[in-house]
């Protein structure tokens, strides 16, 4: 018969085993949850994903999809959007049995607008806080009374209809964990949304000294992911889809402050200005950009680049003549940037490559077909160099800022 495990072997295994297998035996085996909460937990791939649909989180490749779907009696006649939305996972929000999404923050609203117009009008002391008022400072008195007046029609009609208008499925909340095998587990409940993922993410990282996330992507076009306050990551490269106002500060509460800055921060599309000079992304030692798309403001596009501060800058994707190159690199040697900072990007067409060149060499020296060097200061010169790219059909331009040899 074979010895049962220590607790010292337990840890030894628990460390090197996969977040979600490790979420399977803490949930099966209660006498290990502590021990298994009390190691640092390692996660390779972590994304948050939430649209119209249901909201989907991946963990090394192991989904969790979770949503409200409609539950309908055997028999019945079910309307198309209704079951494609059921197949999708359901939709990202409560509602009641009106087929509408509660009306819990209309109505918070409606109290904020009415305690913010009697503080216009001198009925409350100041630093009172209110709801979404910032939106309606600019506004008269008369047009936030009118807000509020359509504010109550649509919150009686709701009321009204509440529990005269009642359909014949039942909302539920659902939970889909699908794992790289294609193992599925379903489980439903008839508790609010909401409460059910707060449960969710209680089971998988509360109560962790620690978490580490090798790469954080966030696909939320439309808001911040919903997470607890208590979920904090020690992250090596972030990933973000969409940048709405607001959605760095968010992004950044989820963040372990201890592992700031970041390795690497990876924008899907050239942002604007601000977005480059919040600090997530302006402290990261390698900030990648996957597409940049042509852009007809030649100077406001070149202006924007040249505020990035990032040690290490990739451009995928750059589409743009030669002639932006060739400026881009000018201006940016004249900052005089130190040394070790490196951008580089990839463009498809060679004929861009070999005239960004020849503009380049007016100002420097051609040490090789694909070298150009220019004299940055005393200490320091900049190197121009391309190549193919080993992985894609494309040319590697770099630009690097190096020592000068004595």
């Amino acid at each position: 018969m074979t010895k049962p495990l220590n607790y010292d072997c337990w840890s030894s295994i628990l460390d090197k085993m996969d977040a979600n297998k490790r979420f399977e035996i803490s949930r099966q085996c209660p006498s290990l949850k502590k021990l298994e909460e009390s190691l640092p937990l390692y996660i390779d791939y972590l994304k948050f994903e939430a649209g119209f649909g249901p909201n989907i989180m991946t963990i090394n490749g192991t989904t969790y999809t979770s949503g409200t779907i409609r539950v309908y009696p055997k028999g019945s006649q079910i309307p198309r959007w209704h079951q494609e939305e059921n197949e999708e996972g359901g939709v990202a929000f409560d509602f009641g049995q009106m087929d509408w999404e509660y009306f819990d923050y209309e109505e918070k609203e409606f109290l904020g607008l009415r305690q913010y117009l009697d503080y216009r009008k001198g009925r409350r002391p100041e630093g009172t806080r209110f709801l979404s008022t910032s939106f309606y400072k600019e506004d008269s008195n008369d047009q936030i009374l009118a807000k509020i007046k359509r504010t109550v029609i649509g919150l009686q009609e709701y009321y009204d209809n509440r529990d005269i208008s009642r359909v014949v499925y039942k909302p539920m909340s659902q939970l889909v964990i699908v794992s790289p095998d294609g193992e599925t587990i379903t489980k439903r409940s008839s508790k609010r949304l909401e409460e059910c993922e707060g449960k969710l993410y209680k089971r998988l990282f509360q109560n962790r000294c620690i978490i580490n996330v090798k790469c954080l992507e966030i696909n939320c076009p439309y808001c911040p992911p919903r997470v607890p306050p208590f979920l904090k990551l020690k992250i090596e490269e972030l990933k973000i889809q969409f940048i709405r106002l607001g959605d760095l500060d968010a992004y950044q509460q989820i963040i372990d402050p201890s592992c700031l800055p970041l390795k690497r921060i990876v924008l899907v599309h050239l942002g604007v200005l601000k977005d480059y000079e919040h600090s997530l992304v302006k402290s990261a030692e390698t900030m990648v950009i996957q597409k940049f798309p042509y852009c007809d403001y030649l100077e406001l596009m070149i202006n924007v680049l040249l505020q990035v501060s990032n040690r290490n800058v990739i451009i995928n994707q750059f589409d743009q003549y030669h002639i932006t190159c060739s400026i881009l690199i000018r201006r940016w040697i004249d900052q005089k940037r130190p040394i070790g900072t490196c951008w580089t990007f990839e463009l498809e067409s060679e004929e861009t490559i070999s005239k960004t060149m020849e503009e380049t060499e007016k100002h420097g020296v051609r040490l090789s077909e694909r070298c150009i060097s220019i004299r940055n200061d005393d200490d320091s010169m900049v190197r121009v160099v391309y190549e193919p790219s080993e992985t894609e059909a494309v040319w590697v331009l770099k630009w690097e800022v190096v020592a000068v040899e004595i």
